[in-house]
């Protein structure tokens, strides 16, 4: 063989080391290049159509018929190298290649021929021995990529877990515990609920109930607590009709004071005409305490302004009683009980299949782990499982070169048509990898820069197949295609601490677009309606002032009322008890001025002893009485006073209250809106 020869098939060797080594590395490049119409808008399962079967051809015809085109082009024109221009065979020979010519003369019989022809093998046995590394080192990259793929697979459970509901009940999901047991641990789903994390979509549902129960418990403590001014009008019109006691008392005392006063100056006035020396032992008639006109008639009055000022409440009862009882407690607490009910219950429900679906979600964990197991576990053998693939060549060619060194030909031939053969096989292989780069180039659409907005036929694709598919959460359906996208297009938005920083245009119930499902309006609008229609005729303002004035009129009136407010009863009473013992001693004449008669005396005596000193002390108690009356008097007027400004301002505060709840109504059945701010 000439030197010429030699070099011609070193080249072409070298060649097929180079394209075997290096195809794996430029696949990716390869598969950017040429024009593709990648059936973006087609599903997939519409691919054995027209644009599926486009788009196949055009595969193949740039991957070179899967490799196998490629692989069959080369090895055909270097099999044909060695029928026609090698040693293998007689046909096929013409020019300095003639049969008999090479038969002649073998080329290692030449030294020149020899020393190059083994200079060149040696060369191209290290070449493909660093070509066996490069395939091993391949492989091992390859199976980190795959456990890389399983991790971020994993990773990305975890992260939609975390999403949902960050914290404890994550870590129970993943200890093998089952839905109902989580329930039970924390008492139920909103418990399980409130174990997660404030930035969590568990932790905006949580918000959720919160602000749905202390909603809707203010609204019925409300009007559990309105029932008190029902109660408190009854304790005050019980006050009135009290305080009415008390001045009608004092109106029977004054009377009786009137009866005890004129007794005592008639009986004065009797048992002094009996004689002139009575008058420097007995009171004077005119200084004994009178009851004047006024003090007879005014109590009178203040039990009329009493009366009017019980009349007022009454009418403030009847004018809100059937308002806080009728309209309130037996009609809008029952609704708001009942909508409080509907409401919580769809919020649970909302919450229970977000933790199905992280409990189901999570035990994916385990059959990624198991499924990463099984796949990397060829790792030792596939590895090598390669690299002896491809060192076959390495151990042909040595064939080879074994037989170029023993002067056979036929080892040299053997090994050539293995190398061929081994580089179809390798061809194939390596068409199929860069079948699927041109695959995964198409589908992203990427021109060098991975990204959301640059990869629009991956976006394409993803709608194409997932079409109108829907998703219902209450009343609202979402399309998934849009949520999905979305949510690929969503800010990555990161504090400090490495935790999600939602807003509004970056929250699940604003992609998803649910804002409806969180939308009650419709469930609280009678309650809504029945609390405004209660505030309109909440009002006993005119009432209470009414109530007022009276109170005030009877006070005024009853404070003239003053008999023997400071007379002094006991020395009355010693004058009487002093002039009686006088008159039963032993010289009872000398408190006559004329003739002394025992007739006369005695009925002095039963005078003093039966009239005066009796009726003096009944006189005192019946003082002390009324002004002991006056004074509960005036404390109940006080007391009624205070309770009718403590009724006109509970009125109010409840006319405020409710509207307060109104408000909280109105933010309550846009709870999406109301938390996200």
């Amino acid at each position: 063989m000439k030197k010429g020869s030699i070099a011609i098939a070193v080249q072409w060797l070298l060649l097929v080391c180079l394209v075997v080594s290096t195809i794996a590395k430029t696949g990716s490049g390869t598969a950017a290049t040429g024009n593709r119409d990648f059936p973006a808008d087609t599903k997939l399962d519409k691919w054995d159509g027209s644009a599926g079967q486009t788009y196949l051809q055009q595969l193949i015809i740039q991957s070179g018929g899967l490799g196998i085109g490629l692989g069959f082009l080369f090895s055909i024109f270097m099999f044909f190298h060695l029928m026609c221009w090698g040693m293998c065979s007689p046909c096929c020979r013409c020019c300095c290649f003639r049969y008999k010519k090479v038969k002649l003369q073998s080329c290692w019989d030449n030294q020149d021929n020899y020393k190059w022809f083994l200079l060149a093998s040696l060369l191209i046995f290290l070449i493909s021995i660093a070509g066996v590394g490069i395939i091993f080192g391949n492989q091992s990259h390859l199976y980190e990529d795959i456990g890389q793929t399983f991790d971020h697979a994993k990773e990305f459970i975890g992260d939609w877990a975390d999403f949902q509901c960050a914290g404890l009940i994550v870590d129970d999901f993943r200890s093998g515990k089952s839905l109902s047991d989580v329930q039970d641990q924390y008492g139920g789903t909103a418990g399980a609920i409130a174990k997660c994390s404030v930035t969590s979509v568990g932790g905006f549902l949580h918000g959720a109930n919160t602000q749905v129960n202390t909603t809707f418990q203010t609204i019925i403590n409300l009007i559990d607590g309105m029932q008190n001014i029902i109660n408190s009008l009854n304790n005050t019109i019980d006050k009135v009709e009290n305080t009415t006691s008390i001045a009608t008392a004092i109106n029977a005392t004054v009377y009786l004071m009137k009866n005890q006063s004129e007794l005592i100056n008639s009986t004065l006035v009797d048992t002094l005409a009996t004689s002139s020396n009575f008058s420097a032992y007995l009171p004077r008639p005119a200084d004994i305490p009178k009851v004047e006109s006024q003090d007879t008639y005014i109590p009178g009055q203040a039990v009329n302004s009493l009366a009017e000022a019980k009349n007022e409440l009454v009418n403030a009862r009847q004018g809100i009683s059937p308002t806080i009882v009728d309209d309130l407690l037996l009609k809008t607490k029952p609704e708001i009980q009942s909508q409080w009910g509907s409401i919580y219950r769809s919020l649970l429900d909302i919450e229970s299949q977000m933790l199905k679906h992280v409990n189901q979600a999570l035990s994916k964990e385990d059959n990624i782990d198991s499924t990463k197991s099984s796949t990397t576990s060829s790792e030792t053998y596939g590895e090598l499982a390669m690299a002896l693939l491809y060192s076959l060549s390495c151990v042909f060619l040595l064939t080879m070169i074994i037989g170029y060194l023993c002067k056979k030909r036929w080892p040299i031939c053997l090994g050539g048509y293995l190398i061929f053969f081994t580089f179809l096989w390798l061809a194939f292989i390596l068409g199929i990898f860069l079948v699927l780069s041109m695959i995964s180039y198409d589908i992203c659409g990427c021109e060098g820069t991975y990204s959301v907005e640059s990869c629009q036929t991956l976006i394409t694709m993803l709608r194409t197949n997932l079409g109108s598919t829907e998703v219902k959460v209450r009343d609202d359906k979402v399309l998934v295609a849009d949520i999905v996208q979305q949510i690929l297009e969503c800010p990555n938005r990161v504090n400090d601490q490495g935790i999600y920083d939602y807003s509004p245009d970056s929250n699940f119930i604003d992609i998803m677009q649910v804002l409806g499902a969180f939308n009650f309006s419709k469930e609280v609008q009678k309650p809504i309606i029945q609390l405004n229609n209660a505030t309109s005729s909440l009002y006993v303002s005119r009432y209470v002032d009414q109530v007022l004035n009276q109170t005030g009129n009877a006070r005024n009136a009853m404070a003239l009322v003053a008999v023997a407010t400071a007379y002094n009863f006991s020395s009355d009473y010693n004058q009487y008890n002093d002039l009686l013992t006088g008159l039963r001693g032993l010289n009872p004449a000398q408190y006559y001025s004329g003739v002394y008669n025992p007739v006369t005396n005695q009925q002095n005596i039963d005078r003093l002893s039966g009239i005066l000193k009796p009726s003096n002390e009944e006189m005192e108690a019946n003082r002390d009485s009324l002004n002991e009356h006056k004074r509960n008097y005036n404390i109940s007027i006080d007391q009624i006073n205070v309770a009718a400004n403590a009724i006109n301002a509970a009125v109010e505060n409840s006319r405020r209250d409710i509207g307060n709840s109104v408000n909280e109504i109105y933010n309550m059945v846009f709870i999406a809106v109301a938390l996200m701010i």
